[in-house]
């Protein structure tokens, strides 16, 4: 925008095995002080499997503010609990596993 790039935040969040509570306390710490310096918030996600964390990324921010942000995804499992604002592909899961080739084998989704 006007010649300058968007500024970009990355969020950790949890594999299906652990509990989200410590990353929801460090976005929550983080979106508090992003407020102050932005108004609205694009969250992008390559795919949402079950649709967790951005359940529970997008309620955190509604604590604070009203909805100010779309979310997108590159891929998103029909079956997801979540639905994003913009995706690209949408597959079953139930009759492929969402694999990138850029992933290493993952244990945390057996």
């Amino acid at each position: 925008m006007d010649g300058e790039i968007f500024h970009i935040e990355a969020v950790n969040v949890p594999f299906p095995d652990e509990d989200n509570y410590k990353y929801k306390v460090d976005f929550e710490l983080n979106y508090a002080e992003w407020v102050l310096d932005w108004e609205k918030f694009v969250l992008i996600e390559a795919g949402v499997i079950r649709g967790g964390n951005y359940t529970w990324i997008t309620q955190s921010m509604e604590t604070f503010t009203p909805k100010n942000y779309h979310t997108v995804a590159l891929c998103e499992n029909i079956h997801s609990k979540f639905k994003s604002d913009f995706t690209s592909l949408q597959y079953d899961a139930e009759m492929w596993d969402l694999h990138f080739w850029w992933e290493q084998p993952n244990n945390h989704w057996q």
